[in-house]
């Protein structure tokens, strides 16, 4: 090493940089060689690596309140005997929806997920559109060559895998909650990590992005995504609204049907009885007509109701605005060339300068016990 000096780099607390730069400089050669390795192996992930492709869109979500004041009226008696209160579904609520910053919660839920897996998209290998457990499971299936492998220089981890199989009972039960087969399982956390959701607490712009292998596909995905994020978050603003809807309708269908047929039941029998004169038609008339007007009113409140009931759904429902639509990517996000060049030639130079002082180090300690 007196080609690479005898001087110490580190003497006692200092380190001494003429000594450092001495042994990076004679030991270029290994450096250089260590940057070579590294930006080879960063070639081998440019060829044979997997590409990515990219997808983004950007959504403004926005909601409008709701202003129309509700009287409880005949019908909110007939909401409240049915344990049903109607001021509380038609504006009554403070809830704004959900928060923004909740978005990426609902992307890793399971129903999200569970739907996510189970919707057809068109992969570039099949030519009808398959869902994405249907991908996974095709998969599974072996080729003529991985049969071969299996049974062959893979045969003693077949046997292994057959041997847990054979003492695993397939669980059947159902216990009254989510139980995921194991393919199910594996698409699902496929998953996890698919969709970034960004969210700006100052403009309230939500970015959404997600990567995969095949640019239509991702795009696929990604409006997919986009398209049932916005259907959880109108489902959740608009619950209480739209249950205020379901239940009037059902109400008006009722009403309209006990209308009809007090109105038939008046008119049938003023038209039977219209030139008879005595007491007990007379009461059976006014029984009649006092009944054809309660149906009536209530009938009418109830429409009226109805028609108020929709336009507070119209206007509780979110707004999405998309600002940014999806688009099919055309630039690849992965490999990064540049970016791999600049990190395979910065850890060749940390590895190969670290490998260098190693074996500098060493041999001023051998040198130093020969003594």
């Amino acid at each position: 090493m007196q080609q690479g000096g005898s001087n110490k780099i580190i003497e006692g607390d200092h380190l001494n940089i003429v000594a450092l730069l001495e042994a990076l400089w004679y030991g270029r050669k290994i450096i250089f060689r260590f940057i070579i390795s590294f930006i080879v192996f960063a070639l081998f992930i440019v060829i044979f690596g997997p590409e990515k492709y990219q997808a983004h869109a950007t959504i403004l979500p926005s909601s409008q309140q709701g202003t129309i004041n509700i009287g409880g009226g005949g019908v909110g008696a007939l909401a409240g005997m049915a344990g049903i209160d109607l001021s509380s579904m038609m504006g009554g609520s403070n809830s704004d929806g959900i928060n923004a910053e909740v978005y990426p919660q609902i992307v890793e839920s399971y129903p999200f997920r569970n739907e996510m897996i189970h919707h057809p998209f068109r992969f570039k290998k099949y030519k009808d559109p398959v869902s994405m457990y249907e991908y996974t499971v095709a998969d599974t299936i072996l080729s003529f060559t991985d049969k071969l492998l299996k049974y062959s220089i893979k045969l003693p981890w077949t046997v292994k895998e057959l041997l847990i199989s054979s003492n695993e009972l397939i669980d059947t039960v159902n216990y009254g909650v989510i139980n995921l087969s194991e393919t199910e399982y594996n698409v699902l956390n496929s998953l996890d990590k698919f969709f970034t959701i960004e969210v700006d607490a100052k403009s309230g712009l939500v970015n959404i992005s997600a990567e995969d292998t095949e640019p239509i596909l991702v795009a696929q995905k990604l409006q997919k995504g986009l398209d049932l994020l916005q259907e959880y978050v109108k489902k959740h603003k608009t619950k209480r609204e739209q249950q205020n809807v379901d239940f009037l309708e059902n109400l008006y269908e009722i009403k309209a049907k006990e209308y009809k047929q007090a109105q038939i039941d008046f008119f049938e029998y003023k038209d039977k009885h219209r030139n008879t004169v005595f007491e007990r038609a007379n009461f059976e008339f006014q029984e009649l007509s006092d009944r054809y007007d309660i149906t009536s009113s209530i009938y009418k409140s109830v429409a009226n109701q109805l028609e108020t009931a929709k336009v507070t759904l119209i206007e509780n429902t979110p707004i999405f605005t998309v600002i940014e639509p999806v688009q099919i990517p055309k630039v690849k996000s992965w490999p990064k060339k540049i970016l791999l060049l600049f990190i395979s030639v910065f850890f060749g130079f940390i590895f190969g300068s670290l490998w260098v002082l190693f074996r500098t180090q060493v041999a001023l300690s051998f040198m130093k016990i020969t003594k």
